[in-house]
Formats: C-alpha cells, structure tokens, sequence
C-alpha cells in the first residue's frame, strides 16, 4: 500500500503539526471547558446569594414575629363611607419622600353588613430597608383603620423593590348615599 518513509524534515512538520493538534484541542476542550465551568460555580456569588437570603428569611421572621405580637392591636379609627380621599392623603403621608416609582391601583369598595372594606394594591421603590420598615409602619398606623396584607419586597444592593395590599375599612352607618358599592352576598 503506502511504503513511503519519512523523511526528518516530514517527521518534524508532522511532529509540529500533532503538538498544534494537541495544543488546539487541549485549549478548547480542556482550558475553555474549565474555565466555563469554574465561572458557573462560583462560590462566592453563591455565598452573597445565600446570606442575602438568609437577611432576607431574618428580616422576614422579625416582620412575622411583629405581626403576630401586633395582631390584636387596632389603631386608626373607621370613618364613614367615602374616605378614599382622606387615605390617599395618608397614603401619600406614608410614603413621604423616601418612595419612589409608586403606583396605586384602587379595588371597588365591598359592603358586607355595615363594614366597607376598599383595597389598595399599592407598589414602590424605595432606597434601603430602614425605609421600607417606616412606611410599612406609617401604613399601618395610620390615622384609619386599615390591614396591610400580601407584602413582598425584593432589595438589591440598590434599592428595595416592594408591593402590598392595604385595606381600609369604613362604615356605612348613618350614610345616606352608598352609591359605588358592591354588596358581597354569601
């Protein structure tokens, strides 16, 4: 078949041409692969994220703990029916300056016996967590009675980014006009 011998200047060229061969591969194969591999399971990325959460699962206990010792403590007082325009402005109190990127969406008003029940999704961004803590509690101790239910907040390093249902509460005892409500029927 093939009886050629090679010559030291072939075996040379081939001997060069099997180490670049080698080299080519060993780069991307091994060095390239490695190197991916190393990125994607980087320890200390995953440690921030985990003590991140750990503050996060922390903060969350203390606010659990607060609530529930908090529970049967109603503050605020139940005004007559057609109080949205005074807790907008305790709203706006609430979240004062330190909020940013604030929306407000407004449920229609529930009657369910003499007790109107009007929700607020409210959502915001505000700068730490010391912030989020005196607006949360500004909402809650506000001037009128109201609950503040499904909070949830994401921080980064930035900004902590959060969201939460406030229902105010007034009653339609002696109120003439009960236009807008929407009565709940069991």
């Amino acid at each position: 078949m093939m009886n050629h011998e090679f010559t030291n200047r072939e075996k040379l060229l081939l001997l060069v041409f099997t180490i670049m061969l080698l080299g080519t591969f060993y780069y991307k194969v091994a060095y390239i692969d490695f190197k991916h591999q190393m990125e994607l399971y980087d320890v200390d990325s995953i440690q921030e994220e985990m003590d991140l959460e750990q503050a996060k699962a922390m903060h969350l206990a203390k606010m659990k703990t607060a609530i529930a010792q908090n529970k049967d403590q109603y503050k605020g007082e139940i005004l007559k029916y057609n109080n949205q325009a005074n807790e907008i402005n305790a709203i706006n109190l609430a979240l004062n300056t330190s909020a940013k990127n604030v929306s407000i969406s407004w449920n229609e008003p529930e009657l369910e016996g003499s007790i109107v029940r009007r929700n607020a999704n409210i959502s915001f961004t505000t700068n730490n967590y010391e912030n989020f803590k005196r607006i949360l509690k500004n909402l809650s101790e506000g001037p009128y009675r109201c609950i503040v239910s499904t909070v949830s907040m994401d921080a980064s390093e930035e900004d902590v980014h959060a969201s939460m249902q406030v229902t105010y509460y007034e009653t339609v005892e002696g109120v003439k006009d009960l236009s807008g409500l929407r009565i709940q029927r069991d």
